[in-house]
């Protein structure tokens, strides 16, 4: 097995690009490039974030694992294609007939929460360049992990400063519970409005 790059230049093609276009765009050698027309030259991971998220596009868009032999079986005597393999320091599992690059979050205790979840799914979906980026360098869950402290750290802030301002106080809580549970429901509503389009939807 080695690692094809058939869908980059397929890519490329449905982008009317050039393989100079995307040289210059992301900042590639042309010793990059040459490899790359080459099958089974291997390049880093981050390189192919850069040329994922220079085409925003995902990685399974400019590579794949392909087989060394002409059979469909993968050649491995038993017409059985093996179910993990690695190539060129990339491990690869077999999904659907085709090897996917298995890629493993780095060691992460903290949880990604309400407002990392929100965002994660955020990019998954306007910006999937940026997501396959983040998860081929590791990064994704330590960044949603951050991302989900800062937005419940400003959320606290805010809805405190929000509580002073209109007077929505303890004394209030102690002598109309209803009065203070629907304005603290209005400005807590009116604080993720602005968590949301600060933080999480951008």
């Amino acid at each position: 097995m080695h690692i094809s790059y058939k869908p980059l230049w397929h890519t490329l093609i449905e982008r009317n690009m050039r393989k100079e276009d995307l040289r210059l765009a992301a900042g590639l050698t042309t010793n990059m490039i040459a490899n790359m027309g080459k099958e089974g030259k291997h390049i880093s991971m981050d390189t192919l974030a850069r040329i994922c998220e220079t085409l925003d596009c995902g990685i399974m868009d400019v590579i794949e694992l392909a087989s060394d032999e002409p059979s469909t079986t993968g050649g491995n005597g038993n017409g059985k294609l093996k179910e993990r393999i690695t190539e060129n320091g990339i491990d690869y599992i077999l999904v659907g007939g085709y090897y996917i690059p298995d890629l493993k979050l780095p060691e992460e205790n903290r949880p990604i929460g309400r407002y990392g979840r929100l965002h994660r799914e955020y990019l998954k979906q306007e910006h999937p360049a940026r997501y396959s980026s983040l998860i081929l360098t590791g990064k994704l869950w330590t960044y949603l992990a951050d991302l989900n402290e800062q937005a419940e750290e400003r959320l606290d802030l805010i809805i405190e400063q929000m509580k002073a301002a209109e007077g929505v106080t303890e004394e209030l809580k102690a002598r109309n519970q209803l009065e203070w549970v629907g304005r603290m429901n209005n400005i807590r509503n009116r604080v993720e409005e602005i968590i949301n389009s600060e933080l999480i939807y951008i």
